[in-house]
Formats: structure tokens, C-alpha cells, sequence
């Protein structure tokens, strides 16, 4: 198939935290993967269990040069609504760097009446499919576990979101692309308070955990999320991070000063609903300084 490997491999995590938060931390960097059994480089799909129990595959790009010696870095990229894994694998985040990181590209499903897409709650069932592809990934290949980072646009930033949120402890940078996620929690709802985030009350237990980089439309000119929900998303970042409202100016990007973890937010003018030219660059340069 197109030269790619293809390899299916049914995996669960015994005991896998598949409903919320306060992962904890691994004491060591370095992966049970690590010196294990010969890696050939390429592309490998493969197939794990989401939270309901269904049979998930996902896409592994394996970089030249991998070494089982030495911790590798990973990105887990997650695509837009309607998407498909190898679109993921098309933005091209294995390509970046001098070592090349492990690219993980996951396939959504369908979800409720919205086509095909995550489940970006702390309870959802693809909590329980990030989890068992993080636990095979970790145990077949040498990774460095302080270097997880997810990336996603629009639905797919949506679950972004929900990991730095859900699994913060478990997550070291990501990089979130025209998305706002639903800010629908409680009866005082308002899409101007960042507090009614439909996982706000899951998460705050996780806050100053994941360095996080968004981009968006400068203008809200953007399709498929409404004004203000850039500004409320921006609002919860820096909540989260421990941010004031002091800031830098990066080119497109606002440098918030934080006490916890970093927060860009970078506007582009006439962006509308899509991707940086820049952006898989700029992601790869924020999470290699992160």
C-alpha cells in the first residue's frame, strides 16, 4: 500500500485512567520501550481500543534514524472534523528537526449526530484510546516520556484542548489550531466566561502542566467557531497556566508572562478557518524550547 508498512496490533491498557485527571508523572524519562526489539523505520497502522470498547487504528510514523538508545519525542496530531489520519500525517510534523520525532496520527469516529470526530471530554472514550496508544507506543519504542506534545486543528484542537485539560500531567506542549472548544458547563452558560468550559471542573487539578501555543483568526473571521469564543479559549490558557495580562508581541504571536507554564497566542489577520503556512514549524520550534 502505497510502500507504507502495515502492522495491526490489538492493544488495552490493564488498569488504563480512562475518565479524568491527576495522571501522574513518570519518575523516569526514559521509556520501557527503550532497548527493546528491532525498530525499521516507516510507516505502521495500528489498532487499539477506545473507551467504549471499539477497535481504533491509529498511524505510526517511525523516523530515519530512530534509535532504541536514545528517548525520542513524540507528537500526537489530531485532524479536523470529517478527517482522516493520514491527513494528519500529511501536515508533516515527522519531518521536523535534525532527530525527528515519533509521529502518532489517530482516526476519529463518529460522534453523536457531528460526523466524524473526538470525544473531548475527561470521560469520553477517546480519553481511554489516547491512553492505550501512549501505553503501546511507550512500550514498543524508546521514548522520551518529558517529551509528549499534541497537536490538532479545529475538532481536532478541540481534543488538544480536552488533553491538556484531562491528561495536563501527562502532556509537555501543545499546539492548538483555529479551535475554540464548548464553553456549554452548568446553567450559567456564557460563552464569554471561560468558566463554563465543558471540562472546567474535571481539570483544574492539572492546571500549570502543558505549555500551550494556539493560533486562530486575528479578526474572528472564522467559519467554524463564533465570536468571542477565541477570546474566552484565550481567557481559560492563560487561566490555567497562571498567566497576568502582561504580554510580548512575537511577530503574530501575544507572549503572555505566566508563573506557570507559557501561553502564546498567535492571531493572523484574514487567516479564516485553517492552518498557519508556518504552523507545523512554529509548533515544532515551541515545543523543542518547551
Amino acid at each position: 500500500m502505497n510502500g507504507h508498512k502495515i502492522a495491526v496490533l490489538f492493544f488495552m491498557m490493564s488498569g488504563a485512567d480512562v475518565g479524568g485527571c491527576g495522571a501522574v508523572e513518570p519518575s523516569q524519562a526514559l521509556s520501557t520501550g527503550c532497548g527493546g526489539a528491532v525498530v525499521v523505520p516507516g510507516t505502521y497502522t495500528l489498532s487499539t481500543l477506545d473507551g467504549a470498547g471499539i477497535i481504533r487504528r491509529y498511524d505510526v510514523v517511525i523516523p530515519v534514524g530512530y534509535n532504541d538508545t536514545v528517548g525520542h519525542s513524540v507528537i500526537y496530531a489530531f485532524h479536523a472534523a470529517g478527517g482522516t489520519a493520514a491527513q494528519a500525517r500529511a501536515w508533516g510534523f515527522q519531518n521536523q528537526g535534525t532527530t525527528h520525532p515519533i509521529l502518532v496520527a489517530p482516526q476519529g469516529r463518529a460522534y453523536l449526530r457531528y460526523g466524524i470526530g473526538w470525544d473531548d471530554h475527561c470521560t469520553g472514550y477517546d480519553m481511554a484510546f489516547f491512553e492505550n496508544m501512549r501505553a503501546h507506543i511507550e512500550a514498543t519504542y524508546c521514548v522520551d516520556r518529558t517529551k509528549r506534545y499534541v497537536a490538532g486543528f479545529s475538532w481536532g484542537g478541540d481534543f488538544a484542548t480536552a488533553l491538556t485539560c484531562c491528561k495536563g500531567a501527562e502532556i509537555s506542549a501543545a499546539a492548538i489550531a483555529s479551535a475554540s472548544d464548548e464553553f456549554t458547563c452548568g446553567k450559567n452558560y456564557s460563552p464569554t466566561d471561560y468558566k463554563t468550559y465543558q471540562n472546567y471542573a474535571s481539570c483544574t487539578g492539572v492546571q500549570n502542566k502543558t505549555d500551550i501555543r494556539m493560533t486562530h483568526d486575528a479578526l474572528n473571521y472564522d467559519s467554524g467557531y463564533r465570536f468571542p469564543f477565541f477570546a474566552t479559549t484565550e481567557d481559560l490558557f492563560r487561566a490555567w497556566n497562571s498567566c497576568t495580562t502582561a504580554q510580548t508581541t512575537v511577530g503574530a504571536c501575544k507572549h503572555y508572562t505566566c508563573t506557570g507554564k507559557a501561553f502564546w497566542d498567535c492571531g493572523y489577520t484574514g487567516l479564516g478557518h485553517a492552518i498557519p503556512s508556518t504552523w507545523v514549524a512554529d509548533s515544532w520550534a515551541f515545543f523543542s524550547t518547551h
